[in-house]
């Protein structure tokens, strides 16, 4: 029965890995879960039927959660790039679509107000790239050489 914990985790590890971009929080939930439900069937129930039971239901648990997760963000991508949460929106999500990653880390750098502003300024998808990455240059210049 103990020897079954250790595929049904591994294998659930796997599945988890590949829905998700969670990998190290997976990981970690999975071992500490899993721990924590062994030591205390091991120390008060005594019965590895139960270990075994415990370990790969929290295991499988997570996987769902981790999936959930995953769907959820599809969705809400599926969404913007549907023009859901309006025009501008679409044209971000549309761009990170495209592989422009110079303008996904500048997009998730910028503060709020930044962000409102170009939103409320673009008047095209390329404006709105170009408003992005002038105003995320502006921020990079602002920071101290200490932290650079």
């Amino acid at each position: 029965m103990l020897i079954s914990i250790l595929p049904a985790t591994v294998v659930g590890a796997i599945i988890a890995h590949r829905l998700t971009e969670w990998q190290p929080f997976v990981g970690v939930m999975q071992a500490l879960v899993g721990a924590a439900i062994g030591l205390a069937a091991v120390e008060f129930i005594g019965l590895a039927l139960w270990v075994a039971v415990a370990t790969t239901i929290a295991s499988q648990t997570i996987n769902v959660i981790a999936a959930s997760i995953k769907l959820w963000n599809r969705r809400q991508r599926k969404k913007a790039l549907n023009g859901d949460y309006g025009e501008v929106t679409q044209w971000a999500a549309e761009i990170t679509r495209d592989g422009d990653m110079a303008f996904a880390q500048a997009i998730q750098a910028l503060p709020d107000s930044e962000k409102t502003e170009i939103k409320i300024i673009a008047d095209s998808k390329e404006e709105l790239r170009e408003l992005t990455m002038e105003r995320f240059d502006e921020l990079a210049d602002d920071v101290p050489e200490d932290f650079a």
